[in-house]
């Protein structure tokens, strides 16, 4: 699915069918039995979707073409004689091949996929550069001692002898930043009811959104940084002019709040042009290896929310704008505006 209004219409009508579907008890399906379509008249309602996974399990579900008109057990749609759809001979129930296989599962990403993919590209690069010097210096020194035998030899070992040392700190950098990104992302996996995507591509940048995580209190950008030192909000100006800052083991580090706009920008376009202007959408900063006080509270500043994992945990499972369905939805739509990278 390319995620046109269509489909987003169709999984919408299957997720309200499975929903209702799930609050009808097994007994009740019983209780239609030999009202399904190969017998006449409209299917049994059929049970939930688990229910039918170990139907098919078990061998008492199975792909035919059925005999008569009926309905789809899930959405109620109705089901011509020929049509191709899944029988099941325990209820005497038909559904249809989208009711049954459901929606195609969302691309989630791989968390720090990104960061992990630049890191190896830089530190090949460092690393031959590096090489290519102690090659270099190796080649000039075989080629002093053969001209000049004894100055050769003296210059040679008075001039000190390159070595691939560490990485770079930038080069570093990349497999920080790939081990915060997965360690946020465990705990986005950790807060049930929410939806998280990681490593999106933003269309006609070289920009990447570390996750989104949908929730029932609307989507959350969250961008992991794994920072040591007390994190804490400092005002730099005077009693007249404030000036707010963050700062994370004596350092200034607002610069990473600033760097948070073009996100929300990104985001908040893709979200209001597929009809989500009505959900709230939050900035979050989580630093996963920040000192906090014993009794901090997160901090908001130029309307993002910096916090630690567990308070990001409690911040994107709060809410109660929007339900399953609509979670689901929002993160398809999202899933598409923002492929992975």
């Amino acid at each position: 699915m390319d995620g046109s209004p269509a489909d987003r219409e169709r999984i919408r009508e299957w997720l309200v069918a499975r929903g209702r579907s799930r609050k009808r008890s097994r007994s009740d399906a019983r209780g239609r039995v030999g009202r399904g379509v190969l017998a006449s008249g409209p299917a049994a309602r059929a049970p939930d979707q688990e229910s039918a996974t170990r139907a098919d399990e078990a061998g008492m579900s199975k792909k035919l073409k059925l005999r008569w008109a009926g309905e789809c057990a899930e959405c109620s749609t109705a089901l011509a004689g020929g049509t191709e759809a899944w029988w099941d001979s325990a209820t005497k129930a038909a559904t249809c091949i989208r009711c049954h296989d459901g929606p195609p599962p969302i691309e989630v990403g791989v968390a720090g996929a990104s960061a992990a993919a630049e890191y190896e590209k830089r530190s090949r690069r460092e690393t031959r550069r590096k090489e290519a010097v102690v090659a270099k210096d190796a080649a000039w020194r075989e080629q002093v001692k053969e001209s000049r035998p004894i100055l050769g030899r003296l210059q040679t070992a008075l001039t000190p002898k390159p070595v691939v040392g560490p990485e770079s700190q930038s080069t570093r950098a990349w497999k920080v930043g790939e081990v915060g990104e997965l360690a946020v992302a465990k705990r986005l996996a950790e807060c049930e009811g929410v939806i998280a995507l990681h490593d999106r591509r933003v269309p006609g940048t070289k920009g990447n959104v570390d996750h989104l995580a949908i929730g029932p209190g609307g989507v959350y950008i969250v961008d992991a940084k794994r920072y040591e030192g007390k994190v804490e909000r400092r005002d730099v100006g005077s009693f007249f002019r404030p000036d707010i800052r963050l700062y994370v083991n004596n350092r200034d580090r607002t610069k990473v709040v600033k760097g948070m706009t073009w996100q929300v920008e990104a985001v908040r376009k893709a979200m209001d042009a597929r009809g989500h202007a009505d959900v709230p959408l939050r900035a979050v900063l989580c630093f996963v290896e920040g000192e906090w006080s014993l009794f901090a509270k997160p901090i908001l500043l130029d309307g993002v929310t910096i916090l630690w994992p567990k308070a990001m945990q409690e911040l994107v499972r709060g809410g109660q704008l929007l339900d399953a369905v609509g979670i689901d939805l929002v993160a398809r739509d999202l899933a598409v505006a923002l492929p992975v990278k």
